[in-house]
């Protein structure tokens, strides 16, 4: 058995259960807190399991400390109301159950610890539905949208100004201008294709509905035949179900007029990132200095970015970061050669 996993379970339970208490004593909400405490109590019990997984088995379970992500969330719960936090932990319970699932399936339990770990699982579906509902009150795909409209800018202005280093040396202050010109171009091009794009997703998901409506009319037994196969359900388990619910199991739910919202977020997270690479050249004198300074404040913020990200998908901070890093990197290098490229072929230079 992979005792080093029970305990990191072990921990993880007794930390969640320590921070959803603490978010059910500042929510305000009289459902969400009572849920919270629920939830608190439950991982509590989980953690008891755990305990008794390992003393069964002649091991002393670890002396318990907060980990590192619900440290970071009691820190900023002052600064970021309790519902995007709760709203946030869809993610991590998503990565939660595949764990937890890996784990039965490869670990030498007895049977009675089966199906406590079973009911475990069961518990932490429980909570991510309890999650999910949250999202819909307090969506933190914004949030998510931001972050990866900023990075598209960022890399791609600081790409930019690197090219532009490289042609004009001595006039930081022209490819600062270049670097705002491309930027401005670049967010209204994101902005309207993300416009575009939800606009046209939204088109499909509409024709869709129509097209499922009307098979419920004409032949519910082929609505129920096309959403068990596109979702693994067993066909007589979908028959107990209400027609309207068979359609919305096939369909994200519609929101009217995000279109728009997503198009302007997406094209001023974009013009955010552009922000970090550009200010150098207007505080130095000279380019090469800027884009020292300009890799460095990009490289600040993509590791700041990746670590977020890697936060939200339940997977490791250092190697998202390091990811992100030579992605950004990677394209000012590039960005750099082809400017020098352009220098040395055709004497562009201008000083």
């Amino acid at each position: 058995m992979d005792t080093k996993r029970v305990k990191e379970f072990y921990l993880g339970e007794l930390s969640d259960s320590f921070l959803y208490e603490k978010l059910a004593k500042k929510e305000k909400d009289a459902r969400r807190k009572e849920e919270l405490l629920r939830i608190s109590q439950i991982e509590k019990v989980h953690a008891d399991f755990r305990k008794s997984v390992l003393e069964k088995r002649g091991i002393e379970p670890p002396d318990f400390k907060l980990s590192g992500k619900v440290s970071l969330l009691l820190k900023i719960t002052s600064l970021i109301p309790p519902a995007l936090i709760v709203s946030l932990f869809e993610f991590y319970e998503s990565s939660t159950v595949r764990e937890y699932y890996k784990f039965l399936k490869s670990s030498e339990l007895s049977e009675e610890e089966k199906e406590q770990l079973k009911k475990i699982i069961v518990d932490e579906i429980e909570h991510e539905s309890f999650f999910r509902s949250v999202v819909k009150e307090f969506d933190p795909s914004r949030v998510r949208d931001l972050v990866f409209g900023m990075n598209d800018g960022l890399v791609e202005i600081l790409g930019a100004v690197s090219g532009f280093s490289a042609v004009y040396p001595d006039r930081p202050e022209i490819v600062g201008l270049s670097g705002l010109i491309v930027g401005f171009a670049g967010a209204a091009s994101m902005g309207i294709g993300a416009f575009i794009s939800s606009k046209s997703q939204k088109e499909v998901s509409l024709r869709n509905r129509e097209e499922l409506e009307i098979l419920k009319e004409v032949s519910p037994d082929t609505l129920i035949e096309r959403v068990s196969q596109e979702l693994g359900i067993e066909k007589e388990n979908l028959k107990k179900l209400p027609r309207k619910v068979l359609i919305r199991l096939l369909l994200e739910e519609e929101n009217s007029g995000e279109e728009i919202k997503f198009g302007v977020v997406t094209g001023l997270a974009y013009l955010l990132g552009v922000i970090f690479p550009v200010f150098p050249y207007f505080l130095l004198e000279n380019s090469y200095g800027a884009l020292a300074l300009s890799i460095l404040s990009a490289g600040i913020v993509l590791a700041i970015t990746g670590s977020f990200v890697a936060f939200l998908s339940g997977i490791s901070i250092k190697k998202k970061a390091i990811e992100m890093l030579m992605v950004g990197f990677a394209a000012a290098g590039f960005s750099y050669f082809i400017g020098r490229i352009a220098n040395l072929l055709f004497g562009i230079e201008i000083s």
